[in-house]
Formats: C-alpha cells, sequence, structure tokens
C-alpha cells in the first residue's frame, strides 16, 4: 500500500521532498498535509474499518510505548516526547519502561 502511494504521490505532484503526505485538494493542492487535515483522515479511516478510539493520538502513543519498551531513559524519553517535565506520573523509576507497568500513563 505504501508503495503504491508513493507512486501516485511522484504522478500527482512529481518529486518533491520535503513531507510525505501532500495535499490533493484544490485549495491546497500539492501543500504539506496541517495536522486537522491529517485528525480528519484518521478518523475517516476509523469510521470505515469500524475500529472504536483510534486518533492521531493512538500512534503517538504506540510510538512512544515501543520507546519505552526499548528502556530509553526517562530523560530521553520525555525529551522525545516534547513533555515539559520528566517527572512521571506513577514512580520515580530512572527507565520509561520500569515506569509503564506500574499503572503509568504517557502524558
Amino acid at each position: 500500500m505504501f508503495a503504491a502511494y508513493l507512486r501516485h504521490r511522484r504522478e500527482r505532484f512529481g518529486r518533491l521532498g520535503g513531507a510525505l503526505l501532500r495535499s490533493e485538494s484544490p485549495r491546497n493542492h500539492g501543500a504539506m498535509l496541517s495536522r486537522w487535515s491529517w485528525s480528519k483522515i484518521v478518523e475517516g479511516i476509523a469510521v470505515r474499518s469500524g475500529v472504536v478510539r483510534l486518533s492521531t493520538h493512538t500512534f503517538r502513543h504506540l510510538c512512544l510505548t515501543d520507546l519505552a519498551r526499548a528502556e530509553w531513559t526517562l530523560d530521553q524519553f520525555t525529551q522525545y516526547a516534547g513533555n515539559l517535565t520528566s517527572t512521571p506520573r506513577c514512580s520515580t523509576s530512572t527507565s520509561a519502561a520500569g515506569c509503564w507497568p506500574n499503572g503509568c500513563t504517557a502524558a
């Protein structure tokens, strides 16, 4: 599916650098998708597939969960995630992986 999208993108826009996902609307043709457009696309996929509680934030949590399982330190984790503080919401564990099994939720 990804290869098909890349072929379609090249046919529609030619060889473009920068953002992978581009708008096909007449108003913003070829422009980078906005966060609002991307949210609407994911919401539409969720509705069509019958998946409840799927959002762009779901993918953020999946990515951050993988990083926690890779035993990133809490400082590395919060820096990547863009959080303002490295204070965990559950314990004072030194790794994000050590924190989450104790019931902590990602910020």
